[in-house]
């Protein structure tokens, strides 16, 4: 497994993490400290792209 599969699978895998942050801090019905509340809202921005850059880090092949 190259480098760039595992950086690929460790985009995936905080793509991931920062979906669940976002579902559950908007799920929240309390008042949030407004720095919780502006890391809920970069990661709902981010996490699709995190995904696909993932993606892409794992389909490129070492060049020999």
């Amino acid at each position: 497994m190259s480098i760039y599969s595992k950086i690929g699978i460790g985009f995936i895998i905080n793509g991931i993490i920062m979906f669940l942050v976002t579902g559950a801090l908007f799920s929240y019905m309390g008042t949030l400290n407004p720095l919780i509340k502006l890391i809920g809202e970069i990661s709902f921005i981010c996490w699709v792209p995190s995904i696909i850059l993932g993606i892409f880090m794992i389909q490129i092949k070492r060049k020999k």
